[in-house]
């Protein structure tokens, strides 16, 4: 791929610019009752907390590894720029679930074995297998990272959203840094879906398609290890919704989606939280 420059009135720019503005710090987040709030929930609800908190912090690595590999692609200094604080965004959100979670296990080993127990999934498994089987050129490794922030990411912080509605660990700051990541997750799909067209070279629609479903595929069966405590009717909303979050990575790409939706349900998912953003950030 030839190198491009990237004037700085582009819509990467704009879009790294705005999203300084949203810049913002784990360290600063006290948490200094967090334990408190947490040890006063119930077993279900804390073992799902921990779950999720792992599986957030175990997909830190595929992020890495494929975002590595996107600097090698995009060498200009304002691509590296926008791409340098993606990482240190997405560092920022690994950091403050490692702190949640060291709040939220009274001894290490119990920790430990968390993550012995996330990384030995089969679904967990096939994430690295899927990520590995679709590396082979840039447009590959740019939907990749758009399904890693707008598939596994999304799905992942979404559920922790739902807990407001529920009433789990009401005015915690574990629902006040989701808050936070979710609207950098927006960020970063549509910083993803900017640079795929900044290529010369992009993916044909059914293998873009390819790789898009597969990530959803993943995800739902990973959702139904992870979310077991969920009726079978909630369950199967949440694999309507993982499924919509694939469905705009294609749509935003540019090619049209077959996927559908009841209509009964649709109305729930397309007021999900992209509202915080900007509008002319997500509505384009």
């Amino acid at each position: 791929m030839d190198e491009k420059s990237l004037p700085l009135d582009s819509d990467i720019w704009k879009l790294f610019t705005e999203g300084r503005k949203y810049t913002w710090r784990a360290d600063s987040i006290n948490l200094s009752q967090e334990a408190a709030r947490f040890f006063s929930e119930t077993h279900q609800h804390r073992k799902l907390i921990r779950n999720l908190m792992a599986l957030a912090i175990s997909d830190n690595a595929l992020f890495r590894t494929i975002f590595y590999d996107i600097i090698k692609d995009f060498k200009e200094d304002e691509f590296l720029a926008c791409i340098c604080s993606e990482i240190n965004a997405v560092k920022n959100h690994f950091e403050m679930c490692s702190r949640l979670l060291q709040k939220y296990f009274q001894f290490a080993e119990g920790k430990q074995a968390l993550f012995g127990t996330i990384t030995s999934m089969e679904s967990f498994s096939e994430k690295r297998i899927w990520l590995n089987s679709n590396s082979s050129s840039a447009a590959e490794r740019v939907v990749c990272y758009a399904c890693i922030k707008g598939v596994f990411g999304w799905s992942r912080f979404i559920e922790i959203l739902n807990f407001k509605d529920d009433n789990i660990m009401k005015e915690s700051c574990l629902l006040e840094s989701n808050n936070l990541i979710i609207r950098d997750i927006m960020l970063h799909v549509e910083f993803s879906i900017r640079l795929y067209r900044s290529l010369d070279e992009v993916l044909d629609m059914q293998r873009t398609k390819k790789i898009i479903q597969d990530a959803v595929d993943i995800e739902n069966q990973l959702a139904r290890e992870i979310l077991s405590h969920l009726s079978s009717e909630q369950l199967e909303q949440h694999g309507y919704y993982i499924q919509w979050c694939g469905d705009q990575i294609l749509r935003k790409l540019g090619f049209p989606n077959e996927t559908q939706i009841p209509e009964s349900y649709r109305w729930t998912i397309e007021s999900m939280p992209k509202r915080e953003l900007p509008e002319d950030l997500v509505n384009e």
